[in-house]
């Protein structure tokens, strides 16, 4: 699993914050298994999930109370992502 004990650079842009994560995934061994906490509406979600992929498949966790009203509730959801056919 990959925990990131900081965050991307605070003198980043939005833009290469993201490529930034994508980077630090994608170059990871598969099976990559992402744990994202505080995914709220899924941009970093959909970066993360493009970048395991690309490292050849593995799971994304993403942990959010919704609380700000995207979702409307507590939860998690789990997904596992493979490259290739299957």
């Amino acid at each position: 699993m990959i925990i990131f004990d900081r965050v991307a650079p605070f003198c980043l842009t939005h833009r290469a914050a993201l490529e930034w994560l994508h980077e630090s995934v994608s170059r990871r061994v598969a099976p990559v298994h992402v744990a994202e906490i505080g995914s709220y509406k899924g941009r970093s979600s959909i970066v993360l999930a493009d970048a395991i992929m690309e490292a050849g498949g593995g799971y994304l966790t993403c942990f959010d109370d919704w609380s700000c009203g995207a979702f409307g509730g507590a939860g998690a959801i789990r997904s596992g992502f493979k490259n290739g056919d299957d």
